[in-house]
């Protein structure tokens, strides 16, 4: 059954319904290809991949002045090694 797949894999089922199944699951690539080639005898309806994705963590990455502040910085060192110029 499609839970016994999922329980063999990094998937979980995030809705049921009388005919279909949302299944979400976050893994390589070649667990990926498993999995897809292990439900399609099942019927995949619809499938939707995403890549690689990244997220950065911690609460600088909400600062939106650190980014600007740390350009500014980079540019100041630059303009110091440059005699006063800006490169």
């Amino acid at each position: 059954t499609i839970t016994e797949i999922c329980d063999r894999y990094p998937a979980r089922i995030v809705d049921v319904g009388p005919k279909v199944a949302i299944i979400e699951m976050v893994g390589t690539e070649s667990v990926l290809e498993e999995f897809i080639e292990e439900v399609r005898p099942t019927g995949i309806v619809e499938m939707i991949r995403t890549g690689v994705v990244s997220m950065g963590r911690g609460t600088r990455i909400h600062d939106t002045n650190f980014i600007n502040r740390r350009a500014l910085a980079d540019a100041a060192a630059k303009a110091d090694s440059g005699n006063g110029r800006i490169v």
